[in-house]
């Protein structure tokens, strides 16, 4: 079991009591953890009393640790708390979006990604053929879709 931050969010081993970079009284990740599943709505969609009644037990202890001093510190920190977790997980599907596109090749003419690489044995059989008047030798690839070589 870990204890975490509840106000810059890192981990720390349970030999830790205070976090080593704001000073901030840590609580256990599986306390934490219990305050988060108390609510079944949306933090977003929540109202201020709504937040105070759902963790009023999260509340309480984290003004007897002297982490927060009242209830606007306390909805603050629960909405920026939330509203992080979103932009972290926003950024996940991002990331994992753009690592599912790959890094295709695609026609400057069609745009089509039915293209090859031309091979060395091409461009070489293309200088044989037709010596110094061979172009190929300067092309990489070739589209399939319309024929055009860059």
């Amino acid at each position: 079991m870990n204890k975490i931050c509840p106000n810059c969010n890192h981990n720390f081993s349970m030999e830790f009591d205070t976090c080593v970079y704001c000073g901030t009284p840590l609580i256990e990740q599986e306390k934490l953890n219990e305050a988060d599943d108390s609510s079944t709505k949306n933090i977003s969609a929540m109202t201020d009393q709504e937040i105070l009644d759902t963790y009023k037990d999260y509340k309480e202890r984290l003004i007897q640790q002297g982490v927060v001093k009242n209830d606007a510190d306390f909805i603050r920190g629960i909405r920026q708390n939330n509203y992080d977790k979103r932009i972290l997980q926003m950024g996940y599907e991002i990331a994992k979006t753009k690592h599912n596109e790959g890094n295709v090749p695609k026609c400057p003419t069609c745009g089509s990604t039915h293209v090859y690489k031309i091979s060395t044995t091409a461009k070489a059989a293309n200088i044989v053929l037709f010596g110094v008047f061979g172009t190929k030798r300067y092309k990489t690839f070739h589209c399939d879709n319309c024929g055009y070589e860059w």
